[in-house]
């Protein structure tokens, strides 16, 4: 299952939005909807490696360099 170009382009948005710091999905624009869109990408973000959650607030793991 190939990522749709939509979803690729709010997995940036996010990961952007990490950059800066830590955030809450719903600071994020997410709905109270377990469906929303954002929510989606942030556990599939979280899937991948790329983000992780505490609690209700995400954020970016960094890369860690050997």
């Amino acid at each position: 299952m190939a990522i749709q170009p939509e979803a690729a382009d709010l997995d940036q948005v996010i990961l952007r939005k990490l950059d800066k710091g830590r955030a809450t999905a719903w600071a994020m624009g997410a709905s109270g909807s377990p469906k929303d869109p954002i929510k989606r990408r942030l556990r599939s973000l979280k899937r991948r490696g790329l983000v992780r959650c505490d609690g209700a607030i995400w954020s970016r793991i960094q890369e860690q360099s050997a």
